[in-house]
């Protein structure tokens, strides 16, 4: 119900602003209209406009309508109602707690007086448990989300596997495509040699009717040496005179791919239908096939203390971790036991590769790019690299060897191997935080500016 900007009831003053409102009359009362109302009903409430806006209702049935003091108790609905909330008419305003279980106020005050202590007794339990509740609450999401982070790694090397099958598969197909070209039609080299044809004619030509003209038998050595250079012409023309009927005979040969729709469409129901997301009790690291699901695990992998945020394989085919502990574990192939914990990073492992080499290079909050010698369970630091001002996201190395880190200060820095040391060869600022740094197929740096939503390409 509006309390601002009422007017008083009386209608002498209708047009000046209530100063007050009387909850046993329903009134709204002017400055004039109050005191004589005070003088003559002493023992109605009054209650000020600008101070008791809280209390004014707070005993009044809010129905439209009704404006009536509440008196009963509906105990079907649990709930305060007024005379007109069991009138024995009924419409959309009244008697709308006609037919229930009604008494009045003061018959339920020992009953409720009752349950109260119940009530106290049970918050005062929840209270007690509740902050060991709300941690072991947290644990248990960071639990569930940490192993929903490991299932989507999962899924990301599954399908990264499927793609390079595939991209592999392409470029083989494309390169049979050229070498079975070739083998059967003339190469665009031919074509060069070709149009070189009438010049070498000419130049024979001339060459030859020069010596004929001007025979001079003092020099033979000379005469033959020109006659040879004309004959291996000659000879180099019927080459090509060989290859232009080559071409000619095979022009009507036709290559064609065998791409048979339905395979396609069986490949691509295959691809669409798979993986399968299982929800079962119990926990989950490693599984047994490539299913994508909660299923019961070969080994848990429990040995970090902080949160796992890379995982890779060196080419021994050991799984390397590092987390936010500041931790890098290398495990054993058959018990999946640490074979080697590296601890030489002051902050949490973003990113680890083996390098050609076979030294792993790995990158850290604490600005650093660490490279490392394993040597089956020992390690030794071969370099320590701070050229970044923030965590440093992503180190890789291109087919050239150059390594390549980005990082949250907003840069991209190539690196060159000296000897046996990497320095700093140039440095590329960017619009945004670098995290994902890629070189893709055709030799471009690829990387994503974290805070600008954007992917850029270097050449």
């Amino acid at each position: 119900m509006e309390i601002q900007r009422k007017k008083c009831s009386a209608n002498k003053h209708s047009d000046t602003n209530a100063v007050s409102y009387c909850q046993a009359c329903d009134k709204y009362l002017c400055s004039k209209c109050q005191n004589f109302h005070s003088e003559l009903f002493e023992d109605h409430t009054i209650y000020k406009l600008d101070k008791d806006l809280k209390e004014m209702f707070i005993n009044i049935c809010k129905e439209n309508n009704h404006h009536i003091k509440l008196d009963f108790f509906c105990k079907t609905h649990n709930i305060l109602c007024c005379s007109s909330c069991i009138c024995k008419i009924k419409n959309d305003t009244y008697g709308k707690h006609r037919d229930c279980n009604v008494c009045l106020l003061k018959d339920i005050l020992d009953e409720k007086k009752n349950s109260l202590q119940d009530n106290i007794n049970l918050l005062e339990n929840l209270s007690k448990n509740l902050e060991q509740t709300i941690k072991e609450l947290k644990v248990t999401f960071d639990k569930i989300n940490e192993n929903k982070e490991e299932l989507k790694i999962k899924i990301q090397k599954i399908f990264t596997k499927m793609r390079n099958a595939i991209n592999e598969r392409e470029d083989k197909i494309l390169l049979e495509l050229d070498e079975k070209f070739d083998s059967i039609f003339i190469k665009e080299d031919f074509i060069k040699e070709i149009e070189k044809m009438p010049n070498k004619i000419n130049s024979s030509l001339e060459k030859g009717k020069a010596l004929q003209k001007d025979w001079k038998e003092n020099n033979i050595n000379s005469l033959i040496n020109d006659c040879l250079n004309i004959e291996n012409n000659i000879k180099e023309i019927g080459k090509i005179n060989n290859g232009i009927n080559k071409c000619y005979s095979n022009e009507n040969i036709k290559i064609n791919i065998d791409f048979k729709e339905k395979e396609i469409n069986n490949f691509l129901e295959k691809i669409k239908n798979f993986g399968e997301i299982i929800t079962e009790e119990g926990n989950f690291n490693l599984y047994k096939d490539f299913k994508i699901g909660l299923k019961e695990p070969i080994y848990n992998l429990n040995y970090h203390t902080g949160n796992v945020l890379i995982l890779t394989v060196l080419n021994d085919g050991r799984l390397v971790s590092g987390a936010r502990d500041n931790s890098i574990i290398i495990y054993n192939n058959s018990t999946y036991k640490p074979d080697l914990i590296i601890k030489e990073h002051k902050g949490g492992i973003f990113c680890i590769s083996q390098l050609s080499s076979g030294c792993l290079a790995s990158c850290s909050e604490d600005k650093t790019i660490k490279i490392f010698e394993i040597k089956g369970v020992k390690y030794e630091i071969l370099q320590t690299l701070k050229y970044h001002k923030n965590s440093v996201y992503r180190i890789i190395e291109l087919k050239n060897n150059t390594l390549v880190s980005s990082s949250k200060d907003s840069s991209i820095i190539f690196y060159k191997k000296d000897k046996s040391q990497y320095n700093i060869d140039y440095k590329i600022s960017t619009d945004g935080s670098c995290c994902s740094l890629i070189q893709t197929k055709n030799n471009e740096i690829c990387y994503s500016e974290y805070n600008n939503n954007k992917i850029c390409f270097l050449i």
